[in-house]
């Protein structure tokens, strides 16, 4: 009488679906490599490139109200740049400014309701301000 063995026999694909998967596969890494990292993000122009790079340099160092002239001024010449009011909110963030990263916050999400990084930024602005019950009203949104 022959035994049979307990093992798990490799699966095999044949040929025609091993090409089948490959391109899948590759397919799906172009697709998630030329995704945006996130919804508010923007290919920014030379110029919002600079004047994003500048006022997060200032930020950076210490000079908030620099950084925030220099974004004001970004954003007078470019007001549909999203990424340049994110920065903008995130510097209000983290500068002890919740009323003012809120209202930023909400000029990104009124012209893109879809950015998750914004959301979450808002949503850990309005929690460490002690606004909870908005803070969860947020997060169902």
């Amino acid at each position: 009488m022959k035994r049979e063995s307990n093992h798990i026999r490799p699966m095999i694909v044949s040929p025609p679906y091993q090409r089948s998967m490959a391109m899948l596969t590759l397919l799906l890494a172009l697709c998630v490599s030329n995704a945006p990292a996130s919804p508010a993000d923007e290919t920014l122009s030379g110029a919002l490139q600079r004047t994003a790079e500048l006022a997060r340099s200032a930020w950076e160092n210490g000079a908030v109200q620099v950084a925030l002239e220099i974004l004001d001024q970004g954003i007078q010449d470019h007001p549909r740049s999203l990424a340049l009011q994110k920065l903008r909110g995130d510097i209000y963030a983290t500068s002890r400014r919740p009323q003012d990263a809120v209202q930023t916050y909400d000029i990104v999400l009124a012209g893109n309701p879809a950015a998750m990084d914004v959301r979450w930024a808002k949503w850990g602005v309005l929690l460490r301000s002690g606004q909870a019950d908005e803070a969860v009203a947020e997060l169902r949104r």
